[in-house]
């Protein structure tokens, strides 16, 4: 099951770094761009993004304790990175490739449930570092250019640790995930202007679902980003 998982991993990166490479066909995406009034020129986007993360399924097992943080926590707070290179133009439709970088930290008591199934309670902290490759698909409205709705796919690897004053709870876990996020940005730039960094307002909803066969983590995560150019 992990190697299927880390194929899928190699694969969207190698993907990802093939797009990138490909700069041969953003000037004839970009004339043909030209034409709708909307410029290539606008490459490097940096959103920094705030969201809440709300699992139906989140339970982590270390061979001798479960965790089943859903039944515990209702909501992560997370605070996002989103660096962004467009790779493609043609006409309305956008194509960016991105990198993500994010951090939540939540700390609780939880029921630990161990190995015979007897549970008790204890406070735990738990600090949650996601990393991903995705690939945005944006198409900006003709007739509406303050709104460009989208939608992200991507995969990543997110490592979390808990730890508490009993030492069988302390544990690390690396857990490969896969996303997709519709979102709408409002506001984004139709024209290219001199020293302007504002590239819009971004909200929109993800799902996430881990593609390991021990920890379960799945859920929708609610999200607003500010976009800045770069």
């Amino acid at each position: 099951m992990m190697k299927k998982i880390w194929v899928l991993l190699v694969v969207h990166l190698c993907y990802l770094q093939l797009v990138f490479a490909d700069n041969s066909i953003q000037p004839a995406l970009s004339t043909i761009a030209s034409g709708e009034g909307t410029k290539a020129s606008r490459k490097f986007t940096l959103i920094a993004q705030l969201s809440l993360f709300m699992p139906f399924r989140f339970t982590l097992d270390n061979g001798n304790l479960s965790v089943a943080y859903a039944e515990s926590f209702k909501g992560f707070p997370f605070f996002q990175l989103i660096a962004g290179e467009q790779v493609a133009l043609l006409g309305n439709v956008e194509l960016q490739a991105q990198l993500s970088l994010g951090y939540a930290h939540k700390s609780g008591p939880v029921i630990l449930t161990d190995s015979q199934g007897a549970q008790q309670e204890a406070f735990v902290n738990l600090h949650w570092i996601p990393a991903s490759l995705s690939a945005r698909f944006a198409y900006r409205i003709s007739s509406m250019h303050f709104l460009k709705p989208s939608i992200t796919t991507g995969l990543g690897l997110q490592w979390l640790y808990q730890s508490a004053h009993s030492q069988a709870v302390n544990h690390h876990f690396w857990v490969p995930f896969a996303f997709v996020r519709p979102a709408i940005t409002f506001f984004d730039p139709l024209e290219e202007v001199t020293g302007d960094w504002f590239g819009g307002l971004i909200l929109g909803v993800s799902y996430l679902t881990d593609l390991g066969a021990s920890q379960v983590i799945r859920g929708f995560s609610y999200e607003v980003g500010l976009a800045i150019i770069l």
